[in-house]
């Protein structure tokens, strides 16, 4: 009988750790990608749950429960695996809203271009942004980081408890959010600021010389121009990068320690 109680509570312990990690891969960057099948998603998943449950075993109390508060431990762990999966994801949104700010800039708001990793549609130059920023973050071993993380939140937040989560946590993570405009704006200011320039001296050529159509000839100036100053700050966009990304692990770090 106590071996059948013990295997009850593993599976219980087993199922909140693999509820965990599965909310945080349906959000996090990389792990999120619809090019990689849901099948080794799945796999990917059980087998890191089973992995990590002889590491926690310890330190969890026990969730032999009720039934309605084992629900709670669940949705308590999907919310977690949640936010820390959106938390490290807002940084690759920013990008987006940084690329729709130099497409509306070079003439190619209209334009958008199907994403193969998210399945939508998104601008053209913030594509170009979010896979370099998605290689990088790669290059970096961000997605090794999360996995990281994501085991340190099993040590500092044990599965199966049901402490509220505190106010502070959820001010940081709306913190967070207000940081997705600074940092769109970050990544956007060279390249839109460039081609502000270039307006204002279109708009002055107009002036001086009326018979010229400058709105015709504006549209090719300004893509040509656009993407010369995109190359020339390629270096500058990924040392900010790099920068950004060690925001984002601080900031997971930061609500894993609140969460404890």
């Amino acid at each position: 009988m106590p071996d059948i109680i013990l295997l009850q509570e593993g599976l219980r312990l087993f199922l909140l750790v693999l509820t965990r990690i599965g909310a945080m891969i349906t959000a996090a960057p990389f792990w999120s990608s619809r090019v990689i099948p849901m099948q080794v998603k799945i796999y990917f998943t059980i087998l890191t749950s089973a992995a990590l449950l002889p590491l926690i075993w310890e330190s969890v109390p026990s969730v032999s429960s009720g039934l309605s508060l084992y629900i709670l431990m669940v949705i308590r762990e999907t919310v977690l695996g949640l936010i820390l999966g959106i938390a490290s994801i807002l940084l690759f949104n920013a990008i987006q809203v940084a690329g729709q700010i130099i497409d509306t800039q070079m003439g190619f708001g209209m334009v958008n271009v199907l994403d193969p990793q998210s399945g939508t549609q998104m601008p053209m130059m913030g594509n170009f942004y979010y896979l370099i920023a998605l290689l990088l973050f790669i290059l970096s071993d961000g997605h090794h980081y999360l996995l990281t993380a994501l085991t340190h939140s099993f040590i500092l937040v044990p599965p199966g408890t049901l402490i509220p989560f505190p106010i502070h946590m959820w001010q940081d993570l709306a913190g967070l959010f207000g940081q997705i405009l600074i940092f769109a704006l970050q990544i956007a200011l060279p390249v839109a600021g460039v081609l502000f320039l270039a307006d204002i001296a279109l708009g002055i050529i107009a002036r001086t010389v009326p018979q010229m159509n400058v709105f015709v000839l504006g549209i090719p100036i300004k893509i040509l121009v656009g993407i010369i100053t995109i190359f020339v700050v390629l270096p500058l966009y990924v040392v900010s990068l790099r920068f950004l990304f060690r925001q984002i692990f601080d900031t997971l770090d930061l609500l894993i320690q609140t969460c404890s």
